[in-house]
């Protein structure tokens, strides 16, 4: 059986799992550009009044004392636009592609409202263990 879909281009790229702090600070191990595809989590910290936008950040930038944001656009992508349950306060995972740096602008391909406290706390342990598999500090095991 064969079946065709129409899959958006921008699911065919790999994503990077990223922090903010790693998409805003100069200096970061990730060199990420225009173009890329990034998956992001982190607390909304404000909604554009036409629900189109909004601007993150992340536990991460905050430990630092960074108090830096990414801009996601594109977050009326949904059939009924931006979840109503995605405010202020709520955290996310959004998933898109890089539009700009400076400063830094994701177009969302996809973004869900996480609801679940363990998904939040993983989060930072994910994003190490990503970064430690990309520098070859991690390995699969191979079979016997």
């Amino acid at each position: 059986m064969s079946a065709s879909a129409n899959v958006e281009e921008s699911f065919l790229k790999p994503f990077t799992k990223a922090s903010v702090q790693d998409l805003t600070r100069t200096g970061s191990d990730l060199k990420l550009k225009p173009t890329e595809m990034v998956w992001l989590q982190g607390d909304v910290v404000s909604v554009s009044s036409d629900r189109t936008s909004i601007k993150m950040t992340d536990d991460i930038s905050r430990d630092n004392e960074l108090d830096q944001y990414v801009t996601v656009t594109n977050c009326d992508i949904g059939p009924r636009g931006l979840a109503s349950s995605i405010m202020t306060g709520s955290y996310c995972q959004v998933l898109g592609e890089i539009q700009g740096v400076y400063p830094v602008e994701v177009k969302a391909s996809k973004i869900v409202h996480i609801k679940d406290e363990g998904l939040k706390l993983a989060w930072p342990i994910e994003l190490q263990e990503f970064k430690r598999l990309a520098n070859g500090e991690l390995a699969f095991p191979t079979a016997q």
